[in-house]
């Protein structure tokens, strides 16, 4: 039979482009990983002249990726063109010390259909949309917050 469609509700789907793009980032395999990125974030990338592995992961670029797995994603509060998909990436330095990054990817499909494709968009934390009134923080009680 054929494959199902390219869906961003297919939890299956989701599972193997991230445990795709970790199984590149474990074996250090960067270009490869590449290829799973959407056009927004490649062309992103070639804006702000940076790699795929320094923009994921930062100040820890040049340690060993000693296991990349996807972990329990809560999407309740996600967007219907996108869901995201937590990833641990246990990070090892050249002294042998490990380091723990939770890696929050954005997924989007990208194209029509048929020929759509799942691709992941963006592995940051998106930065909170400023309130329309800049002292409504203020005004939350800070019992509310826990």
């Amino acid at each position: 039979p054929p494959p199902p469609p390219v869906s961003l509700q297919d939890p299956k789907q989701i599972g193997q482009l991230a445990q795709k793009f970790n199984s590149f980032a474990q074996d250090g395999n960067w270009a490869e990983a590449q290829l799973l990125l959407s056009t927004y974030a490649q062309q992103k990338l070639t804006e702000e002249s940076t790699t795929l592995q320094a923009s994921l992961l930062g100040v820890q670029q040049n340690d060993k990726v000693a296991l990349a797995s996807t972990v329990p994603t809560n999407n309740d509060n996600e967007a219907a063109d996108r869901v995201r998909q937590d990833c641990l990436f246990r990070m090892q330095n050249a002294k042998g010390e490990i380091k723990d990054l939770i890696v929050p990817l954005a997924i989007v499909m990208e194209g029509t259909p048929p020929n759509a494709r799942l691709a992941i968009n963006s592995w940051k934390e998106e930065a909170a949309k400023p309130s329309a009134s800049p002292t409504a923080t203020l005004a939350v009680d800070p019992a509310v917050r826990k």
